[in-house]
């Protein structure tokens, strides 16, 4: 069962960003210790006292965090957009370490944030990598602020490589069970497509060649009128199975089954106009669009006439399917079948929103 509206690990990651900078502000506010940097750049700090230089950092990590939350889900998913958010987590704890280190601080807690982030969108390898520049950070941060006081320090990057490993370990885990479930939800959807297939559609192609077989006997014993009875029965048939099939295909894809027969049923004029240069793959594509572009005239346009047409044009195969029917409702969606056709080669496709009666598809592939 699949939840739509179920937040995503990017969201959810985001909404955590922001409760970890409010809560780093308020932990700041509330610490009344003396962070390492006084030793040379004295600050106002103490319990309900914050400096204000550390409260402007506070502030852009906390707006940081709000703009990422604003995001739309399709960009916050996007890899370049996580892994800016990894560093700029690191970098923000970075920072918050010179201002803050000392007997207590909470950079620790942003740098440990982006580890689990890491992990918890690319595995372990990241989350090791943001660990180890973290760790090192952090060593420099002492090392710079108070060598006097290393020893006292140094075992917080230690502390936190290990806590890293086991963080980035857990999402790695994790990881791996998403994609084995993933792997045996898909074997579970193949084995119950096949056994649809095998049970009702595989069975009905089985009658039909039988069928074939009777017309074929029928013909050659000169019952020519009781061949052409079975013919046009077995024709009724098979635009059944073809409905039936094609209601299944759209069941798959998850699309609406329910479609709108036209109101009345016209024979339709097509003028095709084809001349264009592709590779063999994308000349099957290409017959399969216009294919399936007659088909939908047929059956839903009530048209008089359609001109369909494929030709070259700088390096793009443009197809235009155009009927004077009914044409598409408003906000309709492409045909689904035409539209996957089109995404899985990298091509763009458009309905036409002109005042031009009927309905109107434009389409471009690369001619590759």
């Amino acid at each position: 069962m699949q939840f739509l509206d179920a937040p995503t690990v990017e969201e959810s990651i985001a909404r955590c960003r922001l409760l970890v900078s409010m809560a780093t502000l308020i932990a700041v506010y509330l610490d009344p210790s003396q962070p390492l940097i006084t030793h040379w750049r004295p600050l106002d700090t103490g319990a309900f006292v914050i400096d204000p230089l550390v409260l402007a950092l506070l502030g852009a990590y906390f707006c940081f965090g709000l703009c990422i939350l604003m995001l739309r889900r399709e960009v916050l998913q996007q890899p370049w957009v996580s892994t800016t958010c990894i560093w700029c987590d690191v970098a923000f704890g970075a920072a918050l370490g010179v201002f803050t280190e000392g007997a207590t601080g909470a950079s620790g807690v942003v740098l440990l944030f982006a580890v689990i982030e890491a992990s918890s969108t690319s595995g372990l390898r990241r989350a090791l990598l943001v660990t180890l520049v973290s760790a090192l950070l952090r060593i420099a941060i002492i090392v710079v602020l108070s060598r006097e006081q290393f020893g006292s320090y140094i075992m917080r990057p230690v502390y936190m490589s290990i806590i890293g490993y086991v963080i980035g370990y857990i999402g790695q885990q994790r990881l791996n069970l998403e994609n084995g479930i993933r792997e045996l939800a898909a074997a579970v959807e193949r084995e119950r497509v096949a056994r649809d297939i095998h049970d009702d559609h595989a069975q009905v192609l089985a009658g039909i060649g039988m069928r074939l077989d009777t017309c074929a006997e029928l013909l050659r014993r000169g019952r020519h009128m009781d061949a052409v009875q079975d013919l046009e029965k077995l024709e009724d048939s098979v635009n059944q199975e073809y409905d039936a099939l094609r209601s299944y295909s759209r069941s798959l894809r998850g699309v609406d089954t329910a479609e709108t027969p036209p109101e009345s049923v016209a024979p339709t004029r097509f003028s095709v106009h084809v001349q264009f240069e592709a590779s063999g793959t994308v000349v099957d594509q290409v017959l399969q669009i216009l294919r399936e572009g007659v088909r939908n005239v047929m059956r839903h346009a009530s048209a008089a006439t359609a001109i369909i047409g494929a030709e070259t044009l700088n390096g793009q195969v443009r197809i235009h399917i155009d009927d004077d029917g009914v044409g598409f409702p408003t906000s309709a969606q492409p045909p689904w079948s035409i539209a996957s056709r089109v995404n899985e080669f990298g091509g763009a496709l458009s309905l036409g929103e002109d005042d031009r009666p009927g309905a109107h598809l434009a389409i471009s592939l690369p001619a590759r």
